[in-house]
């Protein structure tokens, strides 16, 4: 056997203060447990309306507190369970409230982008396309020699059908731009 096998370290000893130390706290931990259970429960809500409460500031008055205290248990402490079957609201009718019907028929168009090059819009149109929607590409001539592509998706005659088609545009990264028409008769 080798030497540093042989040689046993010397074992450490607690000193006698955190022996103390800690008997100290175990001492005071359980005065702690003792202390809450001999202090008295107390009740949050005991219900007495504030004239009893201050009926009991008054001597010998323990006696009717507890006297209403149980008249009041017996008695129900809302009344509305009772009133409530018995009413009915009827709301007026108003005319801000009913949705106004235009003469004008509108529809909505629906900008997904606009490029310079057909290819771009394209890909655009073929993309909107695998989300189930119909996507066209309108080419607009600002000059001769200036020329952009839009891709536009609807008409939707409805706002409703146009926020489905929003949605289904958002979710594959495209923040379409809303384009309200008159519808052409």
């Amino acid at each position: 056997m080798s030497k540093k096998a042989a040689t046993k370290q010397p074992e450490k000893k607690i000193s006698p203060w955190v022996w103390f130390i800690n008997l100290g706290l175990a001492a005071a931990f359980l005065y702690f447990l003792f202390y809450l259970n001999s202090v008295p429960a107390t009740k949050l809500n005991t219900g007495i309306p504030s004239s009893a409460t201050a009926q009991t500031s008054k001597p010998n008055s323990s006696a009717n507190v507890a006297k209403t205290a149980t008249k009041e248990s017996d008695e129900p402490r809302f009344k509305f369970y009772d009133m409530l079957p018995e009413t009915e609201v009827v709301a007026p009718k108003v005319e801000a409230y009913t949705p106004k019907k235009s003469n004008e028929a509108i529809i909505y168009m629906l900008q997904t982008g606009s490029f310079r090059e057909f290819d771009d819009a394209e890909k655009q149109r073929a993309t909107i396309g695998f989300q189930g929607l119909k996507a066209q590409v309108e080419e607009v001539k600002l000059s001769s020699e200036n020329v952009w592509y839009r891709v536009q998706v609807g008409p939707f005659s409805s706002r409703s059908k146009m926020n489905s088609a929003m949605d289904r545009l958002v979710a594959i990264n495209i923040q379409p731009l809303v384009k309200k028409q008159k519808r052409e008769n």
